[in-house]
């Protein structure tokens, strides 16, 4: 008999971004609620680095972040035209859970829980360590995207995630005593965190795919079948034209140009089952700015010099019950 995975994100031989948790160093990621990212130290190995290209649209100050990330538009140059990278591709750079309520996603058997024990302060003394069960989180993601030749396109991601890749463990200690280890340490609750993924999607080519993408989240657990149908309706810029200059097609004009955009609705078959949990839905458009912000922060580094970081926060898709932070990246 053969076996094969019916998604690589189940195979524990190799290991990949989507089983394993990469966690980015400390610096990287400040706790303000959205995706941050620091700037002015070598970030181009940490694995939720921010495209270059982002952060230029962003610092100088355009809309349409995209624009310029897909076709060098930049209007602040006079640059109105420009044909397409399909070197840049959007990625599910990481997903967020909106809280510490894991019961939502941990009904079943297979799914990971939490062991809550003591934790001493001093576990060598023989202290227990609060953990997860084994199992995953079957992490599943459909992105809807209508196309302009009709072809439009459901593409489903799979993601396998442990506990402890979704969730920080918070204690509180109680007890003490004039002697270390003497205080316990007591389950308190789960805290959110980042699961980097930098999953690729598609390149948005603005003239063939729709101006926005619905994004579907479930948690799947194995039971009887269902098939929900979806119409998605959205937006197609039609200023691309011919320049000799380029000698292919090349966006004209930014954001939809001075033409009239058109509208089109496809229906999608989404398929689930009765025991999976529903995470929410969630819209990104082709305008969605990338980076929302940055922010400066400053700390005394050695010789008592003062440095300044700069973070940036990114935007993230809100889907009810989980974010997702939705990026395009040089592949």
């Amino acid at each position: 008999m053969k076996f094969s995975f019916s998604n690589k994100a189940f195979d524990g031989i190799n290991e990949n971004p989507s089983k394993t948790s990469i966690k980015a160093p400390k610096l990287a990621l400040k706790n303000v609620g959205k995706v941050s990212r620091v700037v002015g130290v070598d970030v181009s190995n940490q694995p939720n680095a921010i495209d270059p290209s982002a952060i230029e649209a962003f610092n100088i100050n355009l809309d349409w972040h995209r624009d310029y990330v897909y076709y060098g538009l930049n209007p602040n140059l006079g640059i109105d035209k420009g044909r397409f990278n399909n070197r840049m591709v959007e990625h599910i750079v990481s997903i967020r859970m909106r809280d510490g309520n894991y019961t939502r996603i941990s009904d079943q058997s297979e799914d990971p829980n939490v062991i809550e024990q003591y934790v001493q302060v001093r576990p060598e003394r023989g202290g227990y360590i609060t953990n997860w069960t084994d199992g995953y989180f079957d992490i599943r993601i459909s992105i809807l995207i209508n196309a302009n030749n009709g072809a439009s396109a459901q593409i489903n991601k799979v993601i396998s995630a442990k506990g402890s890749d979704l969730y920080d463990i918070k204690y509180r200690t109680e007890g003490g005593g004039t002697r270390p280890g003497n205080s316990e340490r007591r389950f308190d609750g789960l805290t959110p965190k980042d699961f980097i993924l930098n999953e690729p999607i598609v390149a948005w080519n603005l003239e063939n795919y729709g101006a926005a993408w619905k994004f579907i989240v479930s948690e799947y657990d194995p039971s009887e079948e269902i098939v929900t149908s979806y119409n998605q309706s959205t937006k197609f810029a039609t200023n691309f034209n011919y320049e000799i200059g380029f000698g292919e097609k090349v966006k004209v004009g930014y954001k939809f140009g001075a033409t009239q955009e058109t509208t089109s609705s496809s229906t999608y078959q989404y398929k689930t089952t009765r025991g999976s949990d529903e995470l929410g839905e969630g819209i990104l458009e082709f305008g969605s700015p990338i980076i929302l912000r940055k922010e400066a922060s400053t700390y005394t580094g050695r010789g008592g010099q003062v440095i300044t970081r700069y973070d940036y926060i990114t935007n993230e898709v809100s889907c009810g019950a989980v974010f997702l932070a939705v990026e395009p990246r040089k592949i």
